[in-house]
């Protein structure tokens, strides 16, 4: 058979018309394949084992045991298969998180304010990682109808009578303040997206089960 296409062996890489991690990746797909077979075929005997044993609780850690092991081996066989894809997606997660990047740079900080729309929010009092939550919510939110957000911070239980703007960066550099004109607090998504300037009062105004995590 490797007559046909000039080689010798299955490793001859060099006279292969494709790439040599092609041949290493199929290679170790079929090796994984088999791994699985075999490692049903294990399951099996095992369990057919297991019935004839007096002591099966005994007989059942011992075969965890053996499953186990095989489990581990194919495990870092599946582990060497991912990296063969390590490099493109590598590139195109970077990619797509320069676009994310600059996608919400765009949104929050347009040359002018009337560019896009506005989500007016108000914070919620909670702890720190409460509302780093909130936060990132309604960030998605007004990314996701392709408005601009501006964030009405209130105090924080860490920081007692302060406010939480007073140590944090603003969201936005060119329009910190909601844009004059009609605001609407929006009862259903539809709605949001249909409406240039929107505010949420508290998580729990307009439509209850929409706005809630």
């Amino acid at each position: 058979m490797f007559a046909d296409i000039g080689l010798t062996s299955f490793y001859d890489y060099e006279k292969l018309p494709v790439a040599k991690s092609v041949v290493e990746r199929g290679k170790l797909t079929r090796d994984v394949r088999n791994d699985m077979i075999d490692m049903w075929k294990a399951v099996q005997h095992d369990f057919v084992k297991l019935k004839t044993l007096h002591d099966k609780t005994e007989g059942h850690i011992l075969a965890k045991e053996r499953l186990k092991n095989r489990y581990l081996a194919i495990d870092i066989k599946m582990e060497n298969l991912q990296n063969f894809d390590s490099d493109w997606q590598a590139k195109a997660s970077n990619k797509m998180a320069l676009e994310i990047k600059n996608r919400v740079n765009n949104l929050q900080n347009p040359q002018k304010c009337t560019d896009f729309g506005q989500l007016f929010v108000h914070v919620e009092n909670c702890g720190f990682g409460c509302i780093m939550h909130d936060c990132l919510f309604k960030l998605n939110m007004a990314f996701s109808y392709n408005k601009t957000l501006i964030l009405h911070t209130s105090n924080s239980v860490y920081l007692k009578s302060n406010n939480m703007s007073d140590y944090l960066q603003p969201v936005s550099d060119t329009c910190p303040k909601p844009a004059k004109g009609k605001w609407i607090q929006p009862e259903t998504f539809p709605e949001m997206a249909a409406t240039k300037h929107c505010y949420i009062q508290s998580e729990t105004s307009g439509l209850p089960n929409a706005f809630r995590y």
